[in-house]
C-alpha cells in the first residue's frame, strides 16, 4: 500500500489531486471515527502508481478544460 497513489477529482474545484492511498484512507478513517462532516468533495477515480495516476489525470484533463469553458460561458449569461 505504501507505493499506491490515488487520483482524486473535485467537482467543486473542477480539479484533480494525487496523493498517497494511505493518506486518503487515514483521512477517511479519521472522519469516520470522529463522525465528522466534511466539505471535502474529492472522489477517487484511479488507484495505482504515481505515474499511472499522472497518466489517468492527463487522459481526463480535456474534460476538466471543457467544464471550465462551460462555466465561463454560463457565467456571462
Amino acid at each position: 500500500m505504501k507505493n499506491l497513489w490515488v487520483l482524486e477529482w473535485s467537482q467543486r474545484a473542477n480539479a484533480f489531486h494525487i496523493q498517497k492511498l494511505e493518506h486518503t484512507l487515514s483521512f477517511n478513517r479519521r472522519l469516520y471515527m470522529e463522525n465528522t462532516k466534511t466539505s471535502n468533495d474529492y472522489r477517487i477515480l484511479h488507484v495505482g502508481t504515481h505515474d499511472e495516476c499522472d497518466a489517468a489525470a492527463e487522459a481526463a484533463r480535456s474534460t476538466i478544460h471543457a467544464r471550465e469553458q462551460l462555466q465561463k460561458i454560463f457565467a456571462k449569461m
